[in-house]
């Protein structure tokens, strides 16, 4: 299932849609889509 991770770069924060798996007991990413900054997802609603 996917879910939003935010990541926090020089201080500014970027959102991400992100999905992960497990593999040997492990999680590993299995993909992520890139969102945006908060303004500008709310620029895109």
């Amino acid at each position: 299932m996917a879910h939003l991770y935010k990541k926090i770069i020089k201080g500014r924060t970027y959102w991400y849609l992100r999905e992960t798996h497990r593999v040997d007991g492990k999680v590993k990413l299995k993909w992520q889509k890139y969102l945006g900054t908060a303004d500008s997802i709310l620029a895109k609603l």
